[in-house]
Formats: structure tokens, sequence, C-alpha cells
């Protein structure tokens, strides 16, 4: 595969992912206005974009240097990305209304726990999509700058936990039979 295709496919694909998400945002407009203001999500909006661009600069004009290992690794990055992809999206859509900020919780819209679909498997599967996608866009472009998956890595696993304490303080036990029974991410 034409290494250009593939970093203008998975970019295009990236940037299809944002679209998505901002369009299939549930809240009303101010609130959603007001949310891309918030320092952490600035943090992870920029952290998103200088992620993206060192990988698509080191994926398009100076990839790791090739080996025997290029398709394999190649092939598990589009596997990845792919698959967080469509976790992601599959989690959103199955979360609708419901859907919030990260490590947030509005007891008028999120009033339930979503125990199908996706979060029959992973209690985190936005989270783990969004991981799969970025680890998968660096490994598929061979670039140098994968390693930086760590840093989101690192905020979703603290978002992550953020948001138990906040379901367990709303939701009890029923929060706490469904921890028990579905992992965190896998």
């Amino acid at each position: 595969m034409d290494r250009v295709f593939l970093v203008n496919l998975l970019t295009t694909l990236a940037i299809l992912l944002e679209l998505f998400w901002i369009i299939s945002d549930p809240r009303p407009k101010k609130e959603r206005f007001n949310s891309y203001f918030q320092p952490k999500i600035f943090l992870y909006a920029s952290f998103s974009t200088f992620f993206f661009t060192l990988n698509y600069l080191s994926g398009r004009y100076f990839p790791l240097p090739g080996s025997g290992f290029d398709p394999v690794l190649i092939l598990v990055g589009l596997v990845s990305f792919i698959g967080g992809l469509v976790l992601a999206i599959w989690a959103k859509v199955t979360m609708g209304k419901v859907w919030g900020m990260p490590a947030e919780h509005h007891l008028d819209r999120q009033n339930k726990i979503i125990k199908t679909g996706p979060f029959k498997h992973t209690r985190n599967p936005i989270y783990l999509g969004l991981l799969m996608v970025l680890i998968g866009y660096g490994l598929a472009l061979q670039s140098y700058f994968t390693s930086l998956s760590l840093i989101a890595i690192y905020y979703f696993w603290k978002s992550a936990q953020k948001e138990e304490i906040i379901l367990e303080k709303h939701f009890e036990e029923e929060y706490k039979k469904y921890k028990k029974e579905v992992p965190r991410f896998f």
C-alpha cells in the first residue's frame, strides 16, 4: 500500500471521527460551546492535535527505518485503528443522549448506567476505542511519535477513575455490581 495514500486515508478517517463526535454531541448548544473552553477539554484537544500532527509528519516524511516487520506493524496498526473507530462510534451511539463529557455527570441526562452493546464487555469502550485509534494511527504510519500515546493512556485511566467515583456515588450498589462483572478496559 502506498505510504502517502495510507497516511491520507487514516488522517481523513481521524478527522471524520472528530466531526462525528462534534455532530453527535447530545448536549444543548450553549453547554457544548462552553465546554470547549474548559481547561481539561482544551488540553485534550491540544494534545490530540499535536499527537496527530507529529504522527502525520513522521509517517509522511520521515517514518521509522524499514525492516522485515513493516507489513506486520502496519497491519496491527490498521486493525487497531479501524477497531478503535468502530468501538468508539458504537459506544457513543449506544449511549445516545446519556453521553457527556469525560469525568462529569449530569443527573438530568445521565440517569442510568448503560450496560448494553460494547458496555457489556468494557466499562469504558469510548476511552478504549480512542486509545486504539491513537496507537493504531502511529503504528500504521510507522511514526517515531507513537509512544506519545502513553500520555493519552494516563489521561483516560485517570478520567475512568474519576468517573467510577461519580457513578458509585449516584448509582451505588447497581454500579458496584456492574464494576465487579465488567472490566474497566479489557
